[in-house]
């Protein structure tokens, strides 16, 4: 007498064999399937060590602290906090450009004589030093 395991893979087979074009339509799908899941996964990857690596080599902020009026004595005192490596204050304002005929919301950020924490990385053009010893108008 034939075990439940053997009658189940003979039917099995047999099954295949009369739907053959089933059976691979169904191994194609579930192949495509895995392989689509690997490519997203590996791209998941790729993008965090991608954005890992961009924020260490510019130094990009790990908080970020909103304050109306700030003096040098406190920060001196979130310097003295364990943890803290570095403070670097800029300044931010929020305002409007005007640009073919059209403002444009913008927010300006101060840039510090020595940046140490969010190096800008400029992918084009000669960069803001042109401004540095020139006062710049806005309103």
């Amino acid at each position: 007498m034939k075990s439940r395991g053997e009658i189940l893979r003979l039917k099995l087979i047999r099954d295949i064999k009369t739907q053959k074009g089933l059976f691979i339509a169904t191994t194609f799908i579930l192949v495509l399937g895995v392989a689509i899941f690997c490519s997203f996964y590996l791209s998941y990857l790729n993008l965090h060590d991608t954005y890992e690596s961009f924020y260490e080599s510019s130094d990009f902020e790990d908080i970020s602290v909103k304050a109306i009026e700030i003096k040098n004595e406190d920060l001196e005192k979130i310097k003295k906090i364990d943890g803290v490596l570095e403070v670097q204050p800029r300044i931010a304002v929020h305002g409007s450009v005007y640009v073919n005929g059209r403002d444009i919301p913008a927010l300006v950020i101060s840039l510090p004589e020595n940046e140490r924490i969010n190096r800008l990385y400029i992918a084009e053009g000669g960069g803001l030093l042109c401004l540095k010893n020139s006062p710049t108008i806005m309103d």
